[in-house]
């Protein structure tokens, strides 16, 4: 049969005799032709890589330099002839060099200069180590988790004023709760790096937990007549170690303790009759907000509180308990995004 070319919509037919070959795509020379041009596209790449790789390193010098050069850690500058030291730099380096973020080159640089206060072979150095490799590991979603969680769970406010404590709060959450992920798997990370584990059975109550530490410095405030209701003939000097002043002239009083069981367990060492303790503590539950008047403070005075408080609720994030590896990196995160600035031996000692 004679071949016959056919023509189809969208393409070619064809009808032979015996064989028919057909060949479709490129040949040796254009094959080559692209390797190399390939190759010259890589070699574009490489450089770009190259660059970027030296600027970064240089980012990072130079933020190391500035930080050990502060008075407060001139000390430090003598960990760098530590052979140790030089390795836990260079891994610091290569963590940073992957990243290129600026944050993540702040929480080395932090967590450098915590590394230099201590020698090779004591425990917090080896555990700063570990935190150096693994600082690099997370996204913003697991560094807002290990921020918050580690704040909530474990930093404790040195102040006697409910503004102080407010602006502290603001200033700490501010970087993170945008940040802080609904995603399983954000927390399931955390705990497959080794730096905290779950317990699904125990969470922490943060609105109670704050509301115990807290709350006297919101208090509502009481006379010295209320005093006398609950302790008749007493002075104001037997409760001096226990009531504060505040700044309202009609109710010039507060108490110290916001935990009433510390208050009556402070009155018992006074050797205060159960009945006057009673009252004591009735007065310090009406002159103070209920919890659930506290958390609506909290909530109109702390911007992102209440973003906070649902993933703390509908997450592992209020589960999570942070390793010394975990408490290590979230205080160079803490300490590196938000005015914070409390030693980590502190926390891990």
């Amino acid at each position: 049969m004679a071949r016959q070319g056919q023509t189809v919509d969208g393409g070619e037919a064809y009808q032979a005799g015996g064989n028919l070959t057909v060949v479709r795509g490129i040949d040796a020379e254009q094959m080559a032709s692209i390797m190399i041009a390939m190759g010259r596209q890589l070699k574009v790449y490489f450089d770009e890589a190259e660059s970027k790789l030296e600027e970064r390193l240089a980012s990072f010098r130079s933020a190391v330099l500035e930080e050990f050069a502060k008075p407060d850690n001139a000390d430090g500058a003598k960990a760098f002839s530590d052979p140790d030291f030089q390795f836990v730099l260079n891994d610091a380096q290569k963590v940073f060099a992957r990243d290129g973020s600026s944050e993540i080159r702040d929480d080395l640089v932090k967590l450098l200069v915590q590394r230099s206060k201590y020698d090779s072979k004591e425990r917090l150095a080896k555990i700063i180590n570990q935190a150096i490799e693994l600082a690099g590991s997370f996204s913003k979603d697991e560094c807002a988790a290990l921020a918050v969680n580690f704040l909530l769970f474990h930093v404790k406010f040195q102040t006697q004023n409910q503004h102080t404590l407010l602006e502290q709060l603001n200033s700490f959450l501010s970087p993170f709760y945008a940040d802080l992920s609904e995603i399983q798997t954000v927390y399931e990370y955390i705990e497959s790096q080794r730096c905290a584990t779950i317990n699904y059975l125990t969470d922490l109550d943060v609105v109670d937990h704050y509301h115990k530490t807290y709350v006297a410095l919101f208090a509502y405030g009481f006379d010295f007549d209320q005093l006398q209701e609950i302790h008749p003939g007493t002075d104001v000097v037997v409760y001096q170690e226990l009531i504060t002043a505040t700044k309202d002239a009609k109710r010039p009083y507060r108490f110290v303790d916001s935990d009433p069981s510390e208050l009556a367990g402070k009155l018992r060492k006074l050797g205060m009759p159960e009945q006057y303790i009673n009252n004591a503590t009735n007065l310090h539950n009406i002159s103070n907000p209920n919890k659930e008047k506290f958390e609506i403070i909290l909530r109109e005075n702390i911007e992102g509180f209440d973003r906070v408080l649902q993933v703390w609720k509908d997450t592992a994030l209020s589960k999570m308990a942070l390793t010394a590896v975990g408490k290590a990196i979230a205080h160079s995160i803490l300490a590196g995004r938000a005015p914070f600035h409390a030693q980590l031996e502190v926390w891990v000692k």
